[in-house]
């Protein structure tokens, strides 16, 4: 249980750290285009 716990939480970590990386492409790629 403590290893699927385990992988469940570093699943969740590398996918909101994917939706940040997303966010911040999408909030700062378009800034430096406009420039």
């Amino acid at each position: 249980m403590n290893n699927y716990s385990r992988y469940i939480l570093h699943n969740k970590s590398a996918l909101v750290g994917m939706v940040l990386a997303s966010f911040y492409f999408g909030f700062i790629f378009p800034c430096l285009i406009n420039k």
